[in-house]
C-alpha cells in the first residue's frame, strides 16, 4: 500500500510558517501547573503524559500521525470547557466519563512560544480567532494542512519544546501543547500526587 504523501501548507500556512522564524526569538522558559480531565477509567500515570493519543487521533496542534503531544490547560474553567466539547464531540455520554478525575501536572520547560500574546500574534499575522477558526473537518476534504498545524510543525522543528495556544472552547482560556519528543534534558512534567489517582497500586 503506498503510503499518503504529506499535506503541504496553503499559500497562507507558507506566508505564516516564514514568520515563524522571527517569532522564536520570543521562546522562554515556562514553569507551572497545568491541568487535565481525565475519564475515570483513564487515569493511568504513564499514559496521560504520553501524548500517544493525540499521536493517532490528531489534535488541535497536531495532524494525525505527526508525533507525541501533551496538551493541558492552563486554568481549571478552560480544562472543564475542553472535556465538556470533547465528550459531545465524540458522542461520550457523561455516565461513561463523570465522576472524572482532575489532574494536576507541574510542568518544567525551557523553551516555549507563547502565541497568545499580541507580539507573536502580529509577527505571525494571525489572531487567536483566526488561530481556533480552522475546521478539522474541512481540512480533511483539503489538500492542505491546517495553518495552525504548520506552525507547530515548525516550531517543533526549530527546537521549540511547546506552544501556549489559545483555547477554542473558552473566551480567554490557554492551552498548552507540549511537544513530547523535543523536551530537553532539563525540562519536566509531573503529575502531582499521582499515588491518589484512581487505580494507583
Amino acid at each position: 500500500m503506498t503510503k499518503d504523501r504529506p499535506k503541504q501548507p496553503s499559500n497562507k500556512g507558507r506566508t505564516v510558517v516564514r514568520s515563524v522564524a522571527p517569532a522564536l526569538a520570543r521562546a522562554e522558559p515556562f514553569t507551572g501547573g497545568v491541568f487535565r480531565i481525565a475519564n475515570r477509567g483513564f487515569t493511568d500515570s504513564d499514559a496521560l503524559l504520553s501524548g500517544l493519543g493525540a499521536m493517532h487521533h490528531g489534535g488541535r496542534w497536531n495532524a494525525a500521525g505527526d508525533y507525541p503531544v501533551f496538551y493541558a490547560a492552563l486554568d481549571l474553567e478552560t480544562a472543564f470547557a475542553e472535556k465538556a466539547h470533547a465528550s459531545r464531540h465524540y458522542a461520550i455520554p457523561p455516565e461513561q466519563w463523570l465522576p472524572a478525575v482532575i489532574v494536576l501536572v507541574q510542568v518544567t520547560l525551557t523553551r516555549v512560544l507563547d502565541l497568545t500574546v499580541p507580539a507573536a500574534q502580529n509577527l505571525l499575522g494571525l489572531s487567536s480567532d483566526a488561530m481556533v477558526a480552522e475546521r478539522p473537518a474541512a481540512a480533511k476534504r483539503s489538500s492542505h494542512e491546517l495553518t495552525r498545524h504548520a506552525i507547530a510543525r515548525a516550531a517543533r522543528q526549530a527546537g521549540i519544546e511547546a506552544l501556549i495556544v489559545p483555547s477554542a472552547r473558552r473566551q480567554g482560556g490557554k492551552n498548552l501543547a507540549v511537544f513530547l519528543d523535543n523536551l530537553g534534558k532539563s525540562s519536566r512534567l509531573l503529575i502531582v500526587n499521582p499515588e491518589d489517582l484512581p487505580g494507583h497500586t
